[in-house]
């Protein structure tokens, strides 16, 4: 934190002053003089109040024990106030009666809600607290904070504001975190891949398996022309070759059926010519209509029986011979399915080594 300048205004001992920092060397030397005591001297001359006016600016408190009572110069009339530039940018500036912080950065309010909030926030901005400000760069005997006293999480702080690496520590707790996390994820693959490996062996124990009671499968596949046919297009072609067998059976037995009916239709027709009169050879009217009907009859089976006749003819000559046995077709159905399975679980594998894989490509994440 580079302080760059601080102005005060009836503030224990100081009435008006302004110390301006940034035109002085590095290196400062205070000496005050006393004009209240005879002879004069430095002590009680205002110079610790200085110091006091930082704590106070910047935490709210002093050095040494005051009250609202003591903090302000009791020979003048007027706010106790204090202003302090900070890292070029920064302006803060407290009062006391009524209690009051505001922050500035770059000519634009950072004030918060409230006295508290604010103090929150300029800590943050500033990466120091109280503590930290009264071990690392505040020293003399009414400084009641003592490093060699503080406490293993107070010394851990100074330490790491006083070096400026409280950045650094924060970036290592995340990385132990993420490493962490990254191990039990790592933990986690490393039994996922194993529960894989284990389904992949058993899927291909299967295929193997399969192939036993299918024989050759791919020789079997490539003498029936069905290499490079999933599973789905086998059975379509399966299925429209059964649905024509089907048909080719169903004509069949239509055929055999209109056959008999026009027989049938046949002997109607016969037996109504046969009752004609002997001499002059007429049918009565009745079996007149009985053989009319029937020889009407014979000429629709006739017809029916033509175009299913053309039909059937049509689907012998188209018909495909068998590819498959129902227990063939059954062996392939399951050797797919285990295929696409061990296809799946590959994958699924690959995809997990990526992540095992990873210390292995890049170890120095875990050094």
């Amino acid at each position: 934190m580079k302080l760059n300048k601080i102005t005060i205004s009836n503030f224990l001992s100081i009435k008006e002053a302004t110390v301006e920092f940034d035109r002085m060397h590095p290196l400062v030397y205070i000496k005050g003089v006393n004009k209240d005591t005879k002879p004069h001297s430095s002590n009680g001359a205002g110079k610790s109040s200085i110091i006091e006016a930082i704590s106070f600016v910047l935490f709210g408190k002093t050095l040494r024990k005051t009250n609202d009572k003591t903090l302000a110069n009791n020979k003048t009339v007027g706010l106790c106030k204090v202003s302090l530039v900070v890292n070029d940018t920064i302006e803060i500036e407290r009062t006391k009666r009524p209690p009051k912080l505001t922050v500035t950065i770059e000519g634009k309010s950072a004030t918060q809600e409230s006295v508290a909030s604010t103090q929150q926030y300029l800590e943050k901005i500033l990466n120091i607290n109280y503590h930290v400000f009264m071990a690392s760069m505040v020293f003399g005997q009414e400084n009641s904070v003592n490093f060699l006293t503080a406490t293993p999480e107070e010394k851990r702080s100074i330490i790491q504001n006083f070096l400026s690496v409280s950045e650094v520590f924060r970036n290592r707790g995340t990385i132990k975190s993420l490493k962490s996390n990254f191990l039990a994820e790592k933990n986690l693959h490393i039994t996922l891949l194993n529960d894989k490996n284990s389904q992949i062996q058993k899927a291909k124990e299967k295929i193997k398996s399969l192939k036993r009671f299918t024989g050759d499968t791919n020789k079997m596949l490539r003498e029936k022309k069905l290499v490079g046919k999933s599973f789905s297009e086998i059975q379509e072609q399966e299925r429209t070759r059964m649905e024509g067998d089907v048909e080719i059976e169903r004509l069949g037995a239509r055929i055999d059926l209109l056959t008999e009916r026009g027989e049938f239709s046949q002997q109607k027709s016969n037996r109504a010519l046969s009752s004609a009169c002997e001499s002059c050879g007429h049918l009565k009217q009745k079996d007149l209509q009985a053989k009319n009907l029937a020889d009407q009859e014979i000429l629709d089976t006739a017809k029916e029986l033509a175009g299913h006749k053309k039909q059937l003819t049509l689907l012998l000559k188209e018909k495909q011979p068998a590819v498959l046995t129902s227990v063939e077709l059954f062996a392939i159905e399951k050797l797919y399915k285990s295929q696409a399975e061990v296809s799946l679980l590959t994958e699924q594998v690959k995809e997990v080594k990526e992540v095992i894989e990873l210390p292995i490509k890049h170890p120095e994440i875990f050094e």
